[in-house]
């Protein structure tokens, strides 16, 4: 299967006519089949922006699946993006998210969850919640990574993050015709994104999608693909607090009274930071910044805002990651700004960081999440406007009763949507549909 080659194909200027010559795979006639409903490819539009692509003569639809999405290459086009996305954005406002709880299944399916152990933390973090909400809603569920057993009998396997998963070394033996078409996917990547381009031949050919991201969802649901939405919903806790940062400069760094054990029930104003923020760097993320300097450098913050890298956060990063959670934990605000032109809804800043530590997150506007609102959950505003509104919720008497009022409802919101394991349930009704 040369579209799934480890090494990452080569751009296509040698070897094109033997490649166009190629019988496609069952697997990649499944996919093929289904981008051609997909209304976010343009093949004319993949050949405009590929030129090389059309020179050679290969099938726009082939050439994507086979190599365009694993060379890092621009396979949507942002205007489309927008416009196809602008069409449905209304629906995740109205699309009842959390819906109506599915009974108990009448059987106790087990099911492998797939991570990648040397994958962006993150997305061990996705792994480890789905598994505990599954075991919760009456599923044998487990947690497995590349170095396990490929024939594991099973009723369903779910496959994290499959952009890292089938890369990482040992994930090459899992790239087979029976393994992807009968697994089902969980998308974790916005997208517009590269990593998003990487997983889409995955997603095309599975059996099914968990996709963390609604828009994304939607759309891929033209092409056929059975898919589902799902927001981790951890309950009120500070993400991997495990106390591996305690020796690290950045935590010797804070204030005595924010290297205390953290209390997710804290009052805002109780809080010894005022404002957090976590993320890579980017063009868009710097100007922001740098508009809220003066602001900034009025408050307590803390902020790790790393270089851009496309390898996974692994090895000593990981004490950042729970670093970065044990400050959000201590701070009134968490800080979400969007890292490009697309408004995702940020689950690791808005839900993990922010609501499950009891913190008032603030975000740029952006695209609506099921489940979660505006004004409601959390506070948004314009990048422009953004210092005026940190200093309005920390210092103006009706912006701090906003502030307070927001979290808590927040915090509710997590608290009862954990305690009934809604999403999790979901996720396992989904599945058994499907089977």
């Amino acid at each position: 299967m040369r579209w799934l080659k480890s090494d990452r194909a080569p751009k296509i200027a040698k070897g094109a006519a033997e490649h166009a010559k190629d019988p496609l795979s069952a697997t990649i006639k499944t996919a093929a089949r289904r981008v051609t409903n997909y209304s976010l490819f343009d093949p004319g539009v993949y050949l405009r922006i590929n030129a090389d692509v059309a020179s050679v003569g290969m099938e726009p639809y082939e050439h994507m699946l086979k190599y365009g999405c694993f060379e890092g290459r621009q396979i949507f086009d942002p205007l489309r993006i927008a416009k196809h996305v602008g069409q449905i954005v209304g629906e995740a406002s109205d699309h009842q998210a959390l819906q109506p709880l599915t009974d108990t299944p009448s059987r106790r399916p087990k099911i492998v969850v797939l991570y990648s152990a040397l994958g962006n933390f993150f997305m061990h973090n996705v792994a480890m919640q789905l598994v505990s909400g599954l075991r919760r809603a009456g599923a044998d569920a487990v947690l497995r990574d590349e170095n396990s057993e490929v024939g594991e009998a099973c009723d369903h396997r779910i496959i994290v993050a499959p952009h890292e998963f089938f890369y990482q070394t040992r994930g090459a033996k899992w790239r087979t015709d029976q393994i992807l078409t009968s697994s089902f996917m969980l998308s974790t990547e916005q997208i517009q994104t590269s990593w998003y381009a990487e997983s889409f031949p995955y997603l095309l050919a599975s059996k099914g999608v968990v996709d963390m991201y609604f828009h994304s969802m939607r759309l891929l649901e033209q092409s056929g693909v059975p898919c589902t939405h799902y927001v981790p919903n951890p309950g009120l806790e500070v993400a991997n607090f495990d106390g591996s940062f305690v020796e690290h400069p950045l935590f010797k760094a804070l204030p005595s009274s924010a290297k205390a054990v953290p209390n997710v029930e804290d009052e805002l104003q109780e809080r010894a930071l005022d404002l957090c923020f976590v993320g890579a760097e980017s063009p868009h993320r710097d100007k922001t910044l740098a508009r809220c300097a003066s602001t900034l450098a009025k408050h307590r913050c803390y902020f790790y805002y790393r270089r851009l890298n496309r390898g996974p956060i692994a090895g000593s990063d990981r004490s950042l990651v729970s670093l970065a959670a044990h400050a959000s934990a201590h701070s009134k605000i968490t800080l979400n700004l969007h890292r490009d032109f697309f408004g995702a809804f940020e689950w690791f800043r808005i839900v993990q960081l922010g609501m499950c530590s009891g913190s008032l997150v603030l975000t740029e506007r952006g695209l609506p999440a099921p489940g979660f609102k505006a004004g409601v959950h959390y506070m948004e505003c314009d990048a422009r406007h953004m210092a005026e509104a940190i200093d309005w919720l920390l210092h103006e008497p009706d912006g701090k009763l906003e502030a307070q009022k927001v979290r808590r409802q927040a915090s509710a919101t997590i608290a009862s949507d954990h305690a009934v394991n809604r999403q999790a349930r979901g996720v396992l009704a989904f599945l058994e549909a499907n089977r």
